[in-house]
């Protein structure tokens, strides 16, 4: 296997996180409203939920800043197929004899 180009790709997080803070802000207030209203049990529900979104769009925003989240890809050159080595790189994409490998996190 010979590697002729390597590449990293930043997955996009944008729009996972903002759906993420946005059911935080709702449901923060729909538990609010509900404790005004003293019905405990749907404002307990509804803090939750805004909790679980809060710790979600904080730990995908955390994985992103820290490149967790980022992939590295070969573009290799595969003489013997039976020599490549599955347990390490999947493969991607396949253009004529060039391969697109990705690693496999261990």
């Amino acid at each position: 296997m010979e590697i002729l180009h390597t590449y990293t790709q930043a997955m996009d997080v944008f729009g996972t996180t903002l759906i993420a803070i946005v059911l935080a802000l709702l449901f923060g207030l729909y538990a609010w409203s509900y404790f005004d209203n003293k019905a405990l049990v749907r404002g307990t529900i509804c803090g939750t939920i805004s909790a679980l979104s809060v710790i979600f769009a904080s730990a995908v925003g955390h994985a992103y800043f820290t490149g967790s989240l980022d992939e590295t890809y070969h573009e290799v050159l595969i003489t013997d197929m039976s020599a490549f080595d599955t347990s390490k790189y999947e493969i991607v994409e396949q253009r004529g004899k060039i391969f697109v490998v990705k690693e496999i996190a261990q």
